[in-house]
């Protein structure tokens, strides 16, 4: 992490992710050196407030084993009139608790006001994200506004791009389209023939209208074609790589109108959709 993480413009896709999968949360603390200060609760999803001596908890998110987190608080300064200056009268630190209590991870900077942790979880479980009251100005009696913000990425995670809305073919024909994909998640999408057990594809499923729900499965209601064609990586792709593919698609003998769901499977383990991952529709 960089002491310049955070600055900038705000990326409206990943605060839509933090929101939809993560937790945030904000709280005004109008002491907080008194453990009886009243604990208006924290304002937001997955967060809490536990005042224990100069720490406090303020939130927490189970995670498996091999899932990355990713949490950041911050908090007010306390900027002159004119913000020529703005100093900061609070210094909080950051810890992450696991499961069997031991800290995980820390972030204790002192020339900013905020800190972000970023891990991989060791063990399943609830990790709590602790807060600790490092040093206040003592002559200014301001109210502290705090915030918290933290997303779990899973091992399986995948956004498909740039792939075609509508596709029009003949029954039973075999089309070729364009689409890019990007691992999201921790787990590395290993490459390799058509074919092979813990090897990542890119495929689909032809899908009655209507019946697009996930997750879906082999036998659920309106499943046309299930195993699509296999396309191959050219690549393993880390967390963070795309790349763009040009999979074959056999389209079903029986005119109609179709959901094409792609979905990305790790041979003979899982479909991605079965893990809770986005899927993409033409």
């Amino acid at each position: 992490m960089s002491e310049e993480d955070g600055a900038g413009a705000i990326n409206v896709a990943a605060a839509l992710s933090i929101f939809n999968r993560g937790g945030w949360g904000y709280k005004i603390i109008h002491n907080i050196t008194d453990v009886n200060d009243p604990s208006n609760p924290f304002e937001g999803h997955g967060t809490y407030y536990d005042f224990t001596g100069a720490d406090f908890v303020v939130g927490s998110t189970h995670a498996y084993a091999g899932e990355r987190v990713r949490a950041v608080i911050c908090w007010d300064s306390n900027p002159a009139s004119d913000y020529g200056t703005n100093p900061l009268s609070t210094d909080l630190d950051l810890r992450v608790i696991s499961p069997s209590g031991a800290v995980i991870t820390q972030s204790l900077s002192w020339r900013n006001s905020y800190e972000i942790v970023d891990f991989t979880a060791t063990e399943t479980g609830a990790y709590k994200m602790r807060v600790t009251y490092y040093a206040r100005n003592p002559t200014e009696s301001l109210d502290l506004g705090l915030g918290l913000a933290w997303l779990r990425v899973p091992q399986y995670e995948v956004t498909y791009f740039n792939y075609p809305s509508v596709i029009l073919a003949e029954p039973g024909s075999l089309k070729t389209v364009r689409i890019e994909v990007h691992n999201d998640g921790t787990k590395t999408w290993q490459a390799g023939p058509v074919g092979q057990s813990g090897k990542m594809y890119l495929s689909y499923h032809w899908i009655q209208q209507g019946y697009d729900s996930t997750p879906i499965y082999p036998l659920s209601p309106g499943v046309v074609v299930w195993d699509g064609v296999r396309t191959r990586l050219f690549s393993s792709l880390g967390f963070g790589g795309s790349t763009t593919l040009y999979p074959q698609v056999q389209v079903p003998i029986t005119p109609t109108r179709y959901v094409l769901m792609w979905d990305m499977v790790e041979e003979n383990v899982t479909w991605f959709n079965w893990q809770g991952t986005r899927v993409g529709r033409t």
